[in-house]
């Protein structure tokens, strides 16, 4: 369980505590405009993912699969 104030303030406050520079983040889009905000301030990479009302907005797996990229070796 989780209290907080909001689910926009439950994933700034993810993003800030998880992610690290240059992180990319799949954002589905159409999105809340401030996503993309939230990632870019906690140092990550939005990257979008489009839906659409054909689709229901629902994420399809060979719209997200070409955005998914290799994390660099340490």
């Amino acid at each position: 369980m989780l209290v907080s104030c909001g689910a926009k303030h439950s994933l700034f406050n993810f993003f800030q505590a998880a992610l690290d520079p240059g992180d990319e983040v799949l954002i589905p889009s159409p999105f809340w405009v401030s996503y993309p905000e939230m990632v870019r301030l906690a140092g990550g990479r939005p990257v979008f993912v489009p839906s659409g009302e054909q689709d229901g907005f629902r994420l399809r797996a060979d719209a997200v699969r070409p955005l998914i990229t290799r994390a660099p070796e340490p």
